[in-house]
């Protein structure tokens, strides 16, 4: 569309698929997302699935997707790899060498995304000439009339741009006839542009070199000239060549764009390649669809809540092989000197001196009072304590597993103490320790510890009443009355008569702790001494000598001296 200097390139219309009036913030947000992974070439009830199944992100969503169309089995992961320091070092490199090579072709997007621009002509040709995509009507009327005389109707170029919103009202023609000459025809392709893109992501704790990255084969400005089938295909193969070279360890991204320049390779592929891809009509999760054990008794909005019946089913396998690998890289932190030294000022801390006697506590009895005052460090350390023994127990020989929920007040205190206790064990957020607040998570299948609000745990106990897969409860401030907090404590005391190898720790003001001690009947409390910190004080001449600094002679700031003082 065309008017005056301005050229809108293209755009995307929500008005088909979705109510004139969305009305809420999270619908237009959830319509954004869809309209992002369609972009992907993947399809839209299966976009609008993964959406669902990870919680509305689209990250998530679109691993997941590509997980599922190209059957990526997540359980065949190399052995005997260098570290992740080592492994971020050669994408590092690799990148410099990229962006030396391919210039301003090369982009990284957000979260480390890779992009490299392409211009495939032999694609757009190829489905030019061909006309594979778009079906035709029927001819228009030939009234053997030499004096009846039709203006030919231009190519809309919102529909090459990949819809147009004026649909069958349109005054432009809507589709590409076979019967152009050879000279139309390339007037066509020169009005045509289409960038394709290769785009590179690394999940979390990726192996690449030594594993393919997720690989998606796109244009910026999709169009109907080139089926959606043709995208994937395309990304199959790039993808089977990422797998050949991740046997060796090799990095892949140039080998990859070389492979797309390869016009004979990859049009071959195309045209005889005979794998499929999931239908439209095909669940790619089907839990979300089977609503087997409800009762007929059962309201029918229940039935949304028997998607997540399964959220906290856990797969002991899985469970036990994730384990090993969180035990083994604890180990590997002896030799960090990052961790050693946050190692080191964590046994300056009150805490450290009561860690024995802490965990001898939670043998003897399930729930016990930590008492302690503020600065003691009593809310980052405590869970890592109990998260320890069990990596120590388990590289010791043990088999058992550990899952801790860690309760604060407030949001920003969920979120400050996760990543606090995760910059002290160097680790990334949503690793082994995470958070869960409303609205947002940061936990994954290798999460053991989760540092979560009061609701949060409450709404769990919704779907899993018994907390199956968790074994420790630490309720932080505890001494912080409210409704919530005094509901969940109502309902631990009713627990831990059911779960016997449940433990609840409960973190309290040195106050009000023998009130939570007669409450669950005389438990044992555990005090831990507070800390003073020095206060030094610095006057602002003291930090202008320690700094040299020289201020401006006439400044605004310069202390103002009478000349007779220096007669």
């Amino acid at each position: 569309m065309e008017r005056g200097n301005l050229i809108v390139q293209g755009g995307c219309d929500y008005s088909l698929n979705t109510k004139p009036d969305i009305e809420s913030s999270q619908a237009r947000l959830r319509a954004f997302a869809l309209a992002k992974l369609e972009k992907y070439n993947f399809h839209k009830a299966h976009c609008s699935e993964a959406l669902e199944m990870c919680a509305e992100s689209v990250e998530k969503s679109l691993e997941m997707l590509f997980y599922k169309y190209f059957k990526i089995d997540l359980t065949d992961k190399p052995e005997n790899v260098p570290s992740q320091a080592e492994l971020k070092e050669m994408r590092m490199d690799e990148k410099a060498v990229l962006e030396s090579i391919y210039d301003t072709s090369f982009k990284i997007k957000d979260n480390d995304v890779w992009c490299v621009k392409l211009n495939l002509d032999y694609l757009l040709k190829l489905y030019e000439n061909k006309n594979v995509e778009v079906p035709k009507k029927k001819s228009n009327i030939n009234y053997n009339n030499s004096n009846f005389k039709t203006k030919p109707k231009e190519l809309c170029k919102l529909y090459l741009k990949g819809s147009c919103r004026f649909g069958a009202k349109c005054k432009f023609l809507h589709e590409v006839s076979s019967d152009k000459t050879t000279e139309s025809s390339s007037d066509t392709s020169e009005s045509i542009k289409i960038t394709f893109e290769l785009e590179i992501r690394f999940p979390e704790e990726t192996l690449y070199p030594y594993q393919p990255p997720l690989l998606f084969f796109k244009s910026e400005n999709p169009t109907n000239v080139i089926p959606e089938l043709t995208y994937l295909k395309v990304t199959a193969r790039l993808l089977d060549e990422a797998k050949v070279l991740a046997q060796d360890g090799i990095p892949s991204i140039y080998s990859l764009v070389e492979l797309l320049n390869n016009e004979e390779d990859i049009i071959n592929f195309i045209q005889f390649d005979t794998r499929t891809f999931p239908e439209p009509t095909d669940a790619l999760f089907p839990q979300l669809i089977e609503n087997e054990g409800l009762s007929e008794d059962k309201p029918s909005h229940y039935k949304k809540g028997a998607v997540n019946d399964n959220r906290y089913n856990v797969n002991m396998k899985q469970i036990l092989q994730d384990n090993k690998e969180i035990a083994k890289r604890w180990l590997e932190k002896s030799d960090n000197n990052r961790y050693n030294k946050f190692m080191s000022d964590r046994k300056k801390l009150p805490a450290w001196q009561k860690r024995d006697e802490i965990l001898n506590s939670m043998k003897k009895s399930q729930i016990i009072v930590i008492s302690g005052e503020t600065g003691c460090g009593k809310s980052t350390q405590v869970p890592q304590y109990i998260l320890d023994d069990w990596l120590d127990g388990f590289n010791n020989g043990g088999t058992e597993h550990v899952e801790i929920v860690c309760t604060q007040p407030r949001r920003i205190s969920a979120i400050g103490v996760a990543e606090r206790v995760a910059d002290e064990r160097v680790e990334k957020i949503g690793q082994v320790v995470g958070y869960q607040i409303r609205l947002e998570s940061k936990v994954s299948s290798k999460t053991r510890l989760t540092f979560c609000t009061t609701g949060i745990l409450l709404r769990r106990l919704e779907y899993d009443p018994k907390l199956t897969s968790v074994t420790h409860i630490v309720v932080d401030e505890v001494h912080e009355r409210s409704e919530e907090s005094d509901f969940l404590l109502l309902i631990l005391r009713d627990l831990v008569k059911v779960r016997k190898d449940l433990t609840v720790i409960l973190m309290s003001a040195t106050l009000n702790a023998d009130l939570f001690s007669d409450y669950f009947g005389n438990i044992p409390i555990l005090e831990i001494p507070g800390r003073t910190f020095p206060v030094e004080q610095f006057f602002l001449e003291e930090v202008m000598d320690m700094t040299n600094y020289v201020m401006e002679e006439n400044g605004p700031y310069a202390r103002k001296v009478k000349k007779g003082k220096f007669n």
